[in-house]
């Protein structure tokens, strides 16, 4: 049985910055959850009024916006296939939630996962993504998850993106989709799997750079560019302006390759959040996503990022 909240909104900010693999993004500051960029449908605003402030994690699907509070999901924006109707089970208990195009994942104190949204997510997690789960993942229409060091995978693997290879069973540490791709850091190196080298649609995606192979402590996958975090630093690749005719996504400023703590990768644009709470943004900039807004320039806690 699912139910539908009745969400009280309340107008904060005119923008989102923050996701999962792609999209629009959100942020906190000072516990109060700020959004600004894309706007389709209310993705940023209006903010429910419940989680205005003191949200313990926040999180960006493609036109969706998620987060958690007092272990509970809430979610605005995007209403395709439900996705603004938490089921019961996502209520209590939560610690984390991401989301790709059409669906969200909810991961529970208790290791299990509560799946909405796409049919195609929902009806076919694998048995073992029901329990002792330590990570949830979205890609555009692919679901990951890791447990005891291994990755599952599940939904659309038109490109292999769910072909999850046998060395990547165990002793990973992350994992992030992107719209044809996986990543999974295993022993601080960065490996993807999915869409070919040879496909046009692979946009460099494959090819890791030599520093991405060793002492990454995180990574973010966009749509079609990825993230690692290495020694404060932001490393990038993929999809990038001249070579394929997409935004700098892939052309990681100054600010971001030094006190870097977190990143988050959306469609086109990428975000890297500093030590002393500051936000660089860098990439598309025509839905909103750059440059930060004045008040969202310091005292930054999580960042996300969606499609725009």
């Amino acid at each position: 049985m699912k139910w539908t909240r009745t969400l009280t909104m309340i107008w904060t900010c005119a923008a989102l910055l923050g996701g999962a693999f792609a999209g629009d993004s959100a942020w906190a500051q000072g516990g109060f959850t700020l959004c600004w960029g894309w706007n389709a449908t209310n993705q940023v605003a209006p903010v429910p009024l419940d989680v205005v402030s003191n949200a313990s994690s926040i999180a960006a699907g493609y036109l969706h916006s998620l987060a958690v509070k007092n272990g509970a999901v809430w979610t605005w924006g995007d209403k395709r296939n439900g996705l603004t109707n938490v089921p019961a089970a996502a209520l209590s208990g939560v610690t984390n939630v991401t989301g790709g195009d059409d669906f969200i994942l909810a991961l529970k104190t208790d290791g299990s996962v509560v799946a909405w949204g796409a049919p195609n997510i929902v009806t076919n997690m694998p048995a073992g993504a029901t329990s002792g789960v330590s990570q949830v993942a979205a890609g555009e229409s692919h679901a990951l998850v890791l447990k005891s060091g291994g990755v599952l995978a599940w939904g659309s693997n038109t490109f292999g993106q769910c072909s999850v290879p046998a060395a990547l069973t165990s002793g990973v540490s992350a994992v992030a989709g992107g719209a044809y791709y996986s990543l999974a850091l295993k022993n601080g190196g960065v490996q993807v799997f999915g869409i070919s080298a040879t496909n046009d649609l692979e946009y460099g995606i494959r090819d890791v750079p030599a520093a991405a192979t060793s002492g990454v402590t995180a990574i973010a996958a966009g749509k079609w560019h990825a993230l690692a975090l290495k020694d404060g630093g932001v490393i990038a690749w993929g999809a990038s302006d001249g070579t394929n005719s997409f935004f700098d996504a892939t052309v990681v400023p100054d600010d971001a390759t030094n006190n870097v703590v977190a990143i988050a990768a959306g469609d086109l644009f990428s975000l890297a959040l500093k030590i002393d709470g500051t936000l660089v943004a860098w990439g598309d900039d025509t839905k909103g996503q750059h440059p930060v807004p004045a008040y969202a320039t310091t005292g930054i806690t999580p960042i996300a990022a969606g499609a725009g």
